[in-house]
Parts: structure tokens; sequence; C-alpha cells
């Protein structure tokens, strides 16, 4: 039976990072996830590297609400990577916010 979880919010973005830019941009990505995983209300933050196009990455994050989301945009560490990825870029990149006002968890049977 579908039941219903308290509403988040999910940032979802991809950027193409410079070449010669990559090892700085991972290194300040690899330490604003570790932070960000260790706040209340994160409830995921990760990245990845598409496997065929170098340099083009994709984000996740999800909040348990707005008030969380803006409470880590405040933070030191989320402020410091805001105002360097701008040099990390190859291209504009591109995010989306998107609010959940429900989400409905269903369970899938195993074939037998």
């Amino acid at each position: 039976m579908p039941s219903t979880a308290a509403p988040s919010v999910v940032l979802t973005a991809e950027a193409r990072i410079r070449a010669d830019r990559r090892a700085e941009f991972l290194a300040a990505a690899t330490a604003l996830r570790t932070a960000s995983r260790a706040e209340d209300g994160v409830i995921a933050f990760g990245f990845y590297e598409d496997p065929t196009e170098p340099g083009l990455f994709f984000f996740r994050e999800e909040y348990r609400d707005q008030d969380a989301m803006d409470r880590h945009m405040a933070l030191p560490h989320a402020q410091e990577y805001v105002r360097a990825q701008g040099g990390w870029l190859a291209e504009p990149a591109t995010a989306r916010l998107s609010a959940t006002e429900t989400v409905r968890e269903f369970h899938i049977q195993p074939l037998t």
C-alpha cells in the first residue's frame, strides 16, 4: 500500500569542467560533499562524472525541506564553493530545483 513521506527539495545540476581546473574542482566538490552530508536536513548529496564524456559532471542534492536547503546555502563551505565554481566551468552550467509535495513509496515484488 502506498505511503506518503514528508516534502523534500531536490537540486540537480550538470556542469562541464575545464580540463586544466579538474583537480581543483574535484578537491573542492569532494570537500563540499563530505561537509554537506554531515548537515542536519541533508538527505543526499553527491556528484559523478559521465563515464563517456570526461569533464561532464552531474550533481544531485536532496534536502528535508526548503529551510534545510537555505541553511546549507548559507554555510561557509557552501558559500566558498559557490564563489569558486565559475572558475571551473568550461561553459554555463544548468541546475534544476524541484520540490516534492508528496512522495509515494511502493514495493515491487520479486518474480517467483
